[in-house]
């Protein structure tokens, strides 16, 4: 998810209001089949971490928590 945000912004200098526009903007633009779609891998991935009996690297969680973030928006 983090990719394509990366790849927009690589390169740019923005003030904090410009950057959070830029972000939005992406968002908004972005399909909403993406969304799902990774929307779909964190639920896998929440799956086998049950399977694993909650063993998890703490990247896949800030993950978690970033998408949760965007549904809210």
């Amino acid at each position: 998810m983090f990719e394509p945000l990366k790849e927009h912004l690589q390169g740019q200098k923005f003030a904090d209001d410009e950057l959070m526009e830029a972000v939005q903007n992406l968002l908004m633009t972005t399909p909403k089949s993406f969304f799902l779609e990774a929307n779909r891998k964190i639920a896998d991935r929440w799956a086998k971490c049950v399977v694993k009996q909650g063993a998890m690297s703490k990247n896949k969680i800030q993950t978690i928590a970033i998408s949760t973030l965007v549904k809210k928006l």
